[in-house]
């Protein structure tokens, strides 16, 4: 147990917190965990099992529900498109990742309204007027993940100028390259 691993624990389980507490619809940093988390843990699998348990743990007092199997993978997928960000840092490959997890995440989760509820009829019309009805959820999600992005990362790039313990150790650093 390092400084690095207990700040990012610490990191994710206060922003999967958030998660419980009253806030806009859709508006949480659970995508920006997703991405900070596949960028910055070590270990890939850690990455996704430290976030799917944190969305458990939340999914434990929110309730379970249908389509939660699409919205666990689109934050796998999140995850995954964190990874991209190990040794591609910047803000603007920050800003496309952000994007394309906002977008990945949207379409699996409402692919899974789709199919697993009976909101909208099971046809090709139905799956278009399911992601249309979205629209205003991706709205909020995109600008919360952005905003959770940017603190998240900023915040951690401050903590590892302000304290060298928190930087990754060259072996570390060694295997985000070789992942």
């Amino acid at each position: 147990m390092n400084p690095r691993f207990i700040t990012l624990i610490s990191i994710v389980a206060a922003a999967a917190l958030y998660r419980v507490l009253p806030h806009p619809v859709n508006f949480t940093p659970v995508g920006a965990i997703a991405l900070f988390a596949g960028a910055k843990f070590a270990d890939k699998y850690l990455a996704l099992a430290v976030t799917l348990c944190a969305m458990f743990v939340a999914d434990l007092f929110l309730g379970f529900y249908n389509s939660m199997a699409f919205v666990y993978a689109g934050i796998a997928a999140m995850v995954a498109i964190g990874f991209w960000l190990r040794n591609n840092n910047s803000l603007s490959k920050t800003i496309i990742a952000t994007l394309a997890g906002s977008a990945a995440f949207y379409l699996l989760s409402n692919l899974g309204v789709w199919m697993m509820t009976d909101m909208y009829p099971h046809t090709a019309a139905g799956l278009v007027t399911n992601y249309l009805a979205a629209i205003p959820f991706l709205q909020n999600s995109l600008i919360s993940n952005l905003l959770f992005v940017g603190l998240f990362f900023g915040a951690f790039h401050l903590l590892e100028n302000k304290f060298s313990q928190l930087r990754l150790q060259n072996s570390q650093q060694n295997n985000l390259q070789a992942q």
